[in-house]
Order: C-alpha cells, then sequence, then structure tokens
C-alpha cells in the first residue's frame, strides 16, 4: 500500500506541475500574440519599424513580416 500511495502521490504531483508550465506557456504565447497584433496595427497606421521595435521589443525581421 505505501509503495500505491507513493506512486499515486507523485503521478499526481507531475499532473499538477504539467498543468501548471502548460498554463504558463500558454500565458505567454498569448502575450506574445497580443504584442504582435499590436505591432502589426501600428504597422497599418504607417508608424516607423524602429518605434515599434522599440516598443514591443520585435525584431525589424518579425516586425516586417507581419
Amino acid at each position: 500500500r505505501d509503495l500505491k500511495n507513493s506512486l499515486d502521490t507523485a503521478f499526481d504531483e507531475g499532473k499538477e506541475e504539467g498543468r501548471e508550465e502548460g498554463l504558463q506557456e500558454g500565458m505567454e504565447k498569448g502575450k506574445e500574440e497580443g504584442i504582435k497584433e499590436t505591432a502589426k496595427k501600428l504597422k497599418e497606421q504607417g508608424i516607423a519599424v524602429a518605434i515599434i521595435k522599440q516598443a514591443t521589443g520585435l525584431s525589424e525581421i518579425t516586425i516586417e513580416k507581419l
């Protein structure tokens, strides 16, 4: 029983850790997509790439591809 309880506890802890990592990755990806969307809108408004780069932290290449 002790072995089973240890395995069950480890499994549950692993699942929780996986959820936390997945949530963090999702939040980071959402943030990145939001920044790219903002950069795209700024570019469409005619804002200089250098200003967009400074404001968003995106590379010139990434901004040009938007």
